[in-house]
Formats: C-alpha cells, sequence, structure tokens
C-alpha cells in the first residue's frame, strides 16, 4: 500500500525511522513517541502489513525494527500532480466524451472529446447544472431529442441505476454529425459520490458499416424479389423455424393467402392441412441433411397437385413448387385410356406392337400379337427385319415402300398377307396365310394387327377394329 494511504499516527511513526537506519528496539521507538509500549508495538505491527518497515526477533522476547534503504530513498510522490496529469494528459486526450457530475447533477468536469461532440466549452459549462444544458444547449442537436432528454433526465431523478442507449447527433456549426453511446452510471465514492459519470462513445463508423450492409441486404432483397417475380414457379422462404420469411406472387396467387397475412407464422399452423400428407417429412428430411428434395404431393390447401423442390441452408428453406394438377390428370387420363384400350383389343382379339421408325426396333408389343404371328411363347427379340420375313413375298416390295414412305408422311397403313406357324389339333406344324391390317397415325408409334382368313373377313375385322376403337 502507498504512504498516502497511512493515517497520521502511522505516518508520524514511520517518520521516526527517517533519522537513522539502525534497527530500533520497541521501548526506542516508544520513548521517542512519548508512548506506551503496547500502544507504540501495534503501530510497529501496522506498518509492517503496509510493508513500510521489517521486523526480526532477538533473544527470548526482545524484537528490533527498521526500514528498508529501498523504502526510505523513495520519495512520496506528489498526488496532486499525478491525479491532475492523469486528468489533463490522459482522460482528456481520450477519444470518449466525458461528463462528471456533483451530487447536485453540476458538470464537475467535462474533457476535449465532449466539447467536440456536442459543440461545448469547458470553461463554460463546468459548474453549470446539467439539466439545464440539456435544455438550453444539447437537445437541440439531438435526433429524437425528446427521447434523449427523458432517458438521460431520468437518470438524475433516480441516481441508482445504470443506464445505455445511442443517440444521433445532427451536424451543427461547432460539431460535426456522428453517433454516440451514451453509458452512464451512479459515482458510489470519492469526492464526488452521489453523482454521475457519463462516457459517450463515438460509434460513427460501425453505425456507417450497419448501414452500408442494411442498403446492401436491401439491394439484395429487392433483387431477389425481382428474379424470384420473374419464375414462373411459385416460391416461398422458411426461416429454420419453419416460419414465412418470403412469398412471390405466384406463391400468394396458388396459396390464396397474401405475403402480408403469412410472413412470420409457422407453415405447418397455417396449413396444418397438409401435415398428414408428406410436406413435412421432405422438408424435415432436407434440413437434416443439408440436400435438396423434389416430390409431388396433392395439398388440401391449393387444392391441386404440386411438384415441389426445397433447397436448405443453415438458415432455412427455399422452396419451389408449380400446379401439376393438368398434367396428372392427363396422366391419369392415359392410363385409363390404355387401360380400355388393352381391355378392347382383347375383345376384339387384336394384337398391337409399337416400332420405332429411327431404329426399326420393336420395344413393346402384346401377347397376342405374338400370337398372331404364331409364336406361343412370348418374342423377345421382334423387330422390322423379322416382321418382313413374316409377309407374303408378294407383299413385300409394297409393305417396304410404305414404310420407306413413312418417313414423309408419318403415316405407314397398308394390308398385306402374313405366313404364320400354325399348329393344327394333331399337334402338327404347318404354314397358313393370313391378311394383316396395320394404321400408324405417327410415326414412331404403335400399330395395330388383326388376322384373317380371306379378304372377305379382313373388311368384318376392320368393322370390329373401328367399333373397337370408336369405345376408347
Amino acid at each position: 500500500m502507498k504512504s498516502g494511504s497511512l493515517t497520521n499516527s502511522l505516518r508520524e511513526t514511520l517518520a521516526i525511522f527517517d533519522e537513522s537506519e539502525e534497527p530500533w528496539t520497541t521501548p526506542e521507538v516508544a520513548e521517542s513517541l512519548d508512548l506506551g509500549r503496547r500502544s507504540t508495538y501495534a503501530r510497529l505491527e501496522r506498518l509492517v502489513e503496509h510493508n513500510k518497515i521489517k521486523t526480526k526477533k532477538v533473544g527470548a522476547n526482545a524484537r528490533v525494527w527498521w526500514r528498508s534503504p529501498t523504502n526510505a530513498d523513495k520519495a512520496t510522490p506528489d498526488w496532486s500532480a499525478a491525479a491532475e496529469s492523469l486528468i489533463d494528459d490522459v482522460l482528456g486526450d481520450v477519444e470518449v466524451g466525458i461528463f462528471v457530475l456533483d451530487e447536485n447533477f453540476d458538470i464537475a468536469w467535462i474533457n476535449g472529446a465532449t466539447e467536440r461532440y456536442f459543440g461545448l466549452d469547458r470553461e463554460q459549462v463546468i459548474g453549470r447544472d446539467k439539466r439545464e444544458l440539456i435544455d438550453e444547449h444539447i437537445v437541440w442537436a439531438i435526433e429524437n431529442s425528446e427521447v434523449f432528454a427523458e432517458t438521460v433526465l431520468a437518470t438524475y431523478d433516480d441516481n441508482t441505476y445504470t443506464e445505455h442507449f445511442e443517440c444521433h447527433v445532427m451536424a451543427g456549426d461547432e460539431h460535426e454529425e456522428r453517433w454516440l453511446e451514451h453509458r452512464s452510471k451512479p459515482i458510489q465514492s470519492g469526492e464526488y459520490a452521489g453523482g454521475r459519470v457519463e462516457l459517450y462513445y463515438d460509434v460513427t463508423d460501425l453505425k456507417q458499416k450497419e448501414q452500408q450492409l442494411e442498403n446492401q441486404r436491401t439491394k439484395l432483397r429487392s433483387e431477389l424479389n425481382e428474379v424470384f417475380d420473374r419464375i414462373n414457379d411459385a416460391v416461398c422462404g422458411l426461416d429454420a423455424d419453419w416460419r414465412f420469411t418470403y412469398l412471390n406472387d405466384h406463391a400468394e396467387e396458388l396459396i390464396g393467402r397474401t405475403e402480408e397475412e403469412l410472413l412470420g407464422k409457422n407453415v405447418w399452423d397455417a396449413f396444418s392441412g397438409d401435415l398428414h400428407h408428406s410436406f413435412r417429412d421432405y422438408y424435415e428430411r432436407a434440413m437434416e441433411t443439408q440436400n435438396p428434395v423434389t416430390f409431388e404431393e396433392y395439398s388440401d390447401t391449393a387444392e391441386a397437385w404440386l411438384e415441389v423442390t426445397a433447397y436448405p441452408s443453415e438458415s432455412g428453406l427455399s422452396v419451389y413448387f408449380r400446379d401439376i394438377t393438368e398434367r396428372k390428370e392427363a396422366e391419369e387420363a392415359l392410363r385409363e385410356s390404355e387401360e380400355r384400350l388393352r381391355l378392347a383389343l382383347e375383345a376384339a382379339d387384336l394384337g398391337t406392337w409399337e416400332l420405332d421408325l429411327r431404329t426399326s426396333e420393336s420395344p413393346v408389343h402384346s401377347p397376342i400379337h405374338d400370337r398372331i404371328f404364331g409364336y406361343e411363347e412370348p418374342v423377345e427379340d421382334w423387330c422390322l427385319e423379322r416382321f418382313i420375313d413374316h409377309v407374303h413375298p408378294d407383299d413385300r416390295d409394297t409393305v417396304e415402300q410404305r414404310f420407306e414412305d413413312a418417313f414423309e408422311t408419318g403415316d405407314w397403313t397398308f394390308e398385306c398377307r402374313i405366313i404364320a406357324r400354325t399348329i393344327d389339333k394333331a399337334g402338327s406344324s404347318f404354314t397358313a396365310n393370313y391378311t394383316l391390317m396395320t394404321k400408324v397415325s405417327s410415326v414412331g408409334r404403335s400399330a395395330s394387327f388383326k388376322t384373317s382368313l380371306n379378304a372377305k373377313n379382313v373388311n368384318g375385322h376392320s368393322k370390329n377394329l373401328s367399333s373397337a376403337t370408336e369405345r376408347l
């Protein structure tokens, strides 16, 4: 501890050791101070505790005391000058505005930064009531001055708590525009106990950077909205808590709710009708794996079939969806049509096969087709060349020419005789001639066949085929 913290009695006792560097006994110190030995001993013990002197036991009960030469050589600092230097040379030049207020909230001291920030003159404000200074000078420089004055003056009415807020100082004749962060607290002890210290940190650069970032975010958000609005798909954004952050116009139209209605709302609360479908499973999977998901599902909310793609990020999901109801209905209609065609073909004893005119291969042919050509087991390698082998030799040139013409016309329509392998009741095989009718409505599509034993029956089978086709 420093000598400035010693009591007068301890300083008096310590001064004894300045007279000599030789050790002193307790009786010698007591005699010099004209004090009882017990009181002298107590003072000496206190000086030892303050590390001002040293002691050592000698003999059975005696003790000697001396002052360290190092301590003795040290000059006691001039604390008034040190304090003045601390205030003027250190605190006076820091880039933090400082108000020191006494217990009456009169201004005891301000530094240079405070003068610059608020356009004040130290000599003119020292000793003034801070409340009057706020009303007469400071509030006129502050944006939202009423809030500023109310907040600061409240700390004087109840000087028991710390305060923290930001304020915007507008440019004036004697000061620049800047953002300041106010921090203040009551002074608990010392010369200004009961007063208050207020600090103002210049956060202008930070606020400017924040504003720049906000401007960039606003610009990017606007550009992103324009992109989303140009996208034909409906788009919505969800945060990590499943709350809506964005909907484009197409999403509003499809869902039947506006962005204003849904922003900030939980998607599962807003659209509980879709919970029993797979939407939630897919969305949660995307967030857990951080991999995109694509699926098709019927939405009770949109009353439509949707194709949905969800792209995850750490902050949430970007969901793109489109109405595919017409496509799903067309697929269902096609499935039903194909089923009706299959039933009609079976009822009319018609065989079908598909021929890709580019490759001359037939990827699909019906069991009835294979049986018409005399095969009891399905034919795996049916193709145009194999079909031509079954065409009657007198008809092959016509069929092949019609095939070549199909590339130009898109239509392959003809009648021909075919040679099929059949088995009689006795089990012996023989060759039979049949007549084949086929029509291709477009190149590369399916062909339908009907066999007949003679030309007359061909016409009859044509009627059967027409009748069957009309029922589709």
